[in-house]
């Protein structure tokens, strides 16, 4: 690895079911997966190191129909053997969605080095001397829009103000800024006005990665980078008043970490969605 950068491959909202080859919407998010991990792997194969120094997945493993837990273990199962079979030895970096089931989310376990976070709070990453992850949990029990609480709130400006020389990325699954899809803004993500008051004092914080509104996203926002991620399963059309699917292909987002900031390369499946008439999600 390069002493002073890091590759770090992103992927979100995978949507997975209880069989490989089980359909939603009329795709089969479980293949989307595996081609997006493939895809990723290939993409890998041109880094220096030929190989990214961890994998970011920022939520909703599963798609919890019914909630029925046995079919979400199932789920979660293919999960960890479709990125074991791309990325045995990748370091692993979770946090979970609105979809995910926290009981289970907390079992995950892998045989590559890999950090979680299922309780209410945050879990720190030291990436390297310059970069550090912050996984946050946003999910709100039983609500679709996500929640930062107060006391993560001063966990995150306690942890940035003890490491102010150094670079911290937070990770979590909801968007943490409105993204002009009226439908997803709707969702009310609880404590956000708080956080952004909370947290423009401190220069370090210098990323934001998050999944949660399934399309390509980026902005600026204090000194905050914003950096949303296509799901690897049913797309998201942006700008839309009403919930609308896109057909554009699955994707993930290569970051690259320097001492200087974030560079970033978005990647997606050359193909076209054929979903069927789903009216919400």
């Amino acid at each position: 690895m390069e002493s002073d950068k890091l590759r770090l491959l992103h992927i979100s909202d995978h949507h997975l079911l209880s069989d490989q080859r089980s359909q939603f919407a009329g795709i089969v998010p479980g293949d989307y997966f595996a081609a997006v991990l493939e895809d990723a792997y290939k993409a890998s194969l041109a880094l220096p190191q030929h190989k990214y120094d961890g994998i970011i997945c920022s939520g909703d493993i599963v798609h919890d129909v019914d909630h029925n837990l046995e079919q979400m273990a199932q789920a979660y199962a293919i999960f960890k053997q479709q990125l074991e079979r791309y990325f045995p030895d990748t370091p692993l970096y979770l946090c979970p969605g609105n979809h995910d089931d926290l009981t289970l989310f907390s079992q995950l376990d892998f045989n590559a080095p890999y950090a979680l976070i299922a309780e209410k709070g945050i879990t720190a990453v030291v990436l390297n001397a310059h970069w550090h992850l912050l996984l946050l949990n946003s999910k709100h029990e039983n609500k679709v829009g996500g929640s930062i609480t107060p006391a993560q709130l001063e966990a995150l400006q306690a942890y940035l103000q003890e490491h102010s020389q150094v670079n911290v990325a937070l990770v979590m699954h909801h968007n943490p800024t409105l993204i002009n899809c009226a439908w997803l803004d709707s969702h009310k993500f609880r404590g956000i006005v708080d956080f952004w008051q909370g947290v423009q004092a401190y220069p370090n914080l210098k990323a934001i990665i998050h999944g949660h509104i399934h399309q390509d996203f980026v902005k600026a926002k204090q000194q905050v980078q914003i950096l949303s991620v296509p799901s690897t399963s049913v797309q998201f059309k942006p700008n839309q008043d009403d919930f609308t699917l896109d057909p554009i292909g699955p994707g993930y987002r290569i970051l690259t970490l320097t001492a200087q900031g974030i560079e970033q390369e978005l990647k997606r499946l050359d193909l076209v969605l054929e979903y069927n008439h789903i009216s919400g999600y």
